[in-house]
C-alpha cells in the first residue's frame, strides 16, 4: 500500500489458481491492471461454496470485501478468508485474498474511490 510516492505497508496475498490476466468468466485468473474501489462490504456472515464437496463455508470472505471496479468483469475484489494457510499461495477464482488481520488494517486506510493496481 503506498501513500503518495511512499510505500506504506505490504501484505502477503493469495491470487488465481490460474496464471495471466483473468480472460473469460470462470478462469480462476485475478485481474490486472488499474482499478478503483467502489465499496467495502460486510462480509462476516457470507458464504461461499468452493466445490470441493465441504458444502458452502462460512467466513469464506473474513471480515470485509473490497469490491474493485474492474471493466468486463464483476465480484472482483480484496477480501479475507476462512484459512489463513492459503495465504502466499495461487488460490483464489480471481479475488486477492488476505490475512484478515491484515485486511482491518487495509480497511482503516482506504476508503471508496482508492486507486488499486494488480501487477502481474
Amino acid at each position: 500500500m503506498f501513500e503518495g510516492e511512499t510505500l506504506a505497508e505490504t501484505y502477503p496475498v493469495a491470487i488465481g489458481k490460474n496464471e495471466g490476466d483473468k480472460q473469460a468468466v470462470g478462469d480462476f485468473r485475478t485481474p490486472e491492471g488499474e482499478f478503483s474501489v467502489v465499496s467495502i462490504e460486510d462480509s462476516r456472515k457470507w458464504t461461499h461454496d468452493f466445490g470441493d464437496g465441504k458444502g458452502m463455508v462460512k467466513g469464506a470472505y473474513g471480515p470485509w470485501f473490497i469490491r474493485l471496479a474492474t471493466p468486463g468483469w464483476q465480484g472482483i475484489g480484496i477480501h479475507g478468508t476462512h484459512d489463513p494457510g492459503s495465504i502466499g499461495t495461487v488460490a483464489t477464482e480471481g479475488c486477492v485474498r488476505l490475512k484478515n488481520s491484515d485486511l482491518i488494517r487495509l480497511v482503516a486506510r482506504i476508503s471508496v474511490g482508492t486507486p488499486v493496481t494488480i501487477l502481474p
